[in-house]
């Protein structure tokens, strides 16, 4: 499934007119009873018309795929779909409907380790999705005043960029937690913007560690 699902984001990449081929990428996972597979077109299908700024569709769509994902236990596509269906519902300020998809996900997904049944790739896709549902997690309860709550997913962001090889994509989490440490916790908050930049300084992230120097605490 993985591999056609990549296969088919290529195909849409290329072609000059997607509709037709998702069309039949529909109707032949209707056929097959690929339930996976159809869920994952409404994904790709939400992700162009987010891109073209039909947000009632995609998320009609995403909140398909979610259906179809969980129903089809595909951790990976799960963490996806409701990582960008949270996102979608917070960019319309709508954080109530945006924490329950957060929330929810969260129940069924945030294990300390990804699923053992799960290839290295996959593993690694789970980890970087399931760190975004909680990012848009931490965002949503700030703007709930939820700060406890906030803090503690931003926590999580870390530890799950902990697990991914992806210095940048740590920094970023570090210098985020370190922002919402920096009233509560002001020495922590230090030794968290300088992890955050000693990850971006590895990293070779310039624009990053430009960012963290100008807004650091001390």
């Amino acid at each position: 499934i993985h591999q056609v699902h990549a296969r088919l984001m290529q195909d849409v990449a290329e072609a000059p007119d997607v509709e037709p081929l998702l069309a039949e990428a529909e109707r032949r996972t209707v056929l097959a009873g690929a339930g996976e597979g159809w869920a994952r077109v409404q994904l790709l299908r939400a992700q162009i018309a987010m891109a073209e700024g039909e947000f009632e569709d995609a998320e009609r769509r995403l909140t398909a795929a979610v259906a179809g994902l969980e129903q089809n236990d595909s951790p990976v596509g799960v963490a996806d779909a409701r990582s960008r269906l949270a996102g979608l519902l917070h960019g319309q300020g709508r954080p109530l409907e945006a924490i329950e998809v957060v929330e929810a996900g969260l129940a069924q997904l945030d294990t300390p380790e990804p699923p053992a049944t799960l290839e290295p790739l996959q593993r690694n896709g789970f980890s970087w999705y399931l760190a975004q549902l909680q990012r848009i997690g931490s965002r949503v309860c700030v703007e709930l005043g939820e700060q406890d709550r906030a803090l503690e997913l931003a926590r999580r962001v870390v530890s799950r960029r902990q697990q991914l090889p992806d210095r940048a994509g740590l920094a970023d989490a570090l210098y985020e937690l370190a922002g919402l440490l920096a009233d509560e916790s002001p020495l922590e908050a230090v030794s968290t913007y300088a992890a955050a930049l000693d990850e971006a300084l590895l990293a070779g992230d310039a624009a990053l560690d430009l960012v963290i120097r100008r807004e650091r605490v001390w």
